[in-house]
């Protein structure tokens, strides 16, 4: 018998069936991912053409944005300094809890660090004292 010609053609029948199931998945495959064609979406805000033009009314009023209570801003502060600590990171400086209009200039100086500032915190009639290096 001639065993070549055996192995030749089943290879061959191996190799076609192959190829067949592969491109049938592939196809298939590609038609699950097709996209399908976005709906057409109704135009919102259209204006009806038989009434008169009304211009819309827009909010002239500006709102104005409180800042957070300074008990918030120092509990954000504690936090922030908490967390800090937990990271092996440096805390956040003391003048972050404060707004500008909260703090006062009261003296510029040298440290063996570099320049720092004396602020004054003044809200309410406490007074807190920080140094800020520049």
């Amino acid at each position: 018998m001639n065993y070549e010609r055996i192995i030749r053609l089943s290879l061959a029948v191996i190799i076609a069936a192959t190829t067949m199931t592969a491109s049938a998945v592939l196809a298939s495959a590609q038609e699950e991912t097709k996209p399908e064609a976005p709906a057409k979406q109704a135009r919102k805000g259209g204006r009806d053409p038989f009434k008169k033009y009304e211009p819309p009314i827009k909010n002239t009023k500006p709102t104005k944005l409180e800042p957070p209570t300074i008990q918030v801003r120092i509990e954000r502060y504690r936090a922030q300094k908490m967390a800090a600590a937990a990271a092996h990171v440096p805390p956040p400086k003391p003048t972050t809890a404060l707004l500008v209009s909260e703090m006062q200039v009261t003296g510029i100086f040298r440290t063996p660090r570099g320049w720092a500032a004396m602020i004054e915190a003044t809200r309410d009639g406490s007074s807190r004292e920080c140094e800020l290096n520049i």
